[in-house]
């Protein structure tokens, strides 16, 4: 935890993207609420900057939302990196009520399947660094020209 950092984008007027957790989980079971809150009051605060609010865990963050709004320039996101795992923390995102929502499918480490995307805005996609470009693009729509994706809206 980082309160120390909570004040800097109150302090910057220039529009900014934050990617808020990079390498960490704000939504971990040891991150209390109290914390969430006070990043979110943030947040709240500084409607001139986008947060990117990444996690693997999709079902605290939708039980933190469940009594909570999600500000306008929060991006909420999940990680998607294989099916048994990642893709159900979709449909959990998919419940949360936000002005945008993200998926990163990266490493994407297997055939995904059909992805419902109904109400996701935004995907990023992307592999291993030490696997070759073929293994994991052989499972991305785009590359392999075959309908993975499903009712996009």
């Amino acid at each position: 935890l980082m309160p120390d950092r909570l004040d800097q984008p109150i302090l910057r007027r220039k529009p900014t993207v934050y990617f808020v957790n990079s390498m960490s989980d704000l939504f971990h079971e040891s991150v209390p609420f109290e914390y969430i809150d006070r990043v979110f009051n943030t947040i709240h605060l500084t409607p001139q900057h986008t947060y990117q609010v990444l996690t693997k865990r999709a079902l605290r963050m939708a039980e933190y939302f469940e009594t909570r709004s999600v500000p306008d320039n929060a991006w909420l996101g999940v990680s998607v990196e294989d099916r048994k795992y990642g893709k159900p923390r979709i449909a959990v995102l998919q419940t949360i009520k936000a002005k945008t929502r993200f998926l990163s499918i990266e490493p994407l480490l297997e055939d995904l399947g059909k992805i419902r995307l109904r109400g996701i805005h935004w995907v990023i996609v992307g592999g291993e660094l030490s696997a070759s470009i073929f293994k994991w693009t052989q499972y991305f729509p785009a590359v392999s020209g075959e309908n993975y994706f499903s009712n996009v809206h």
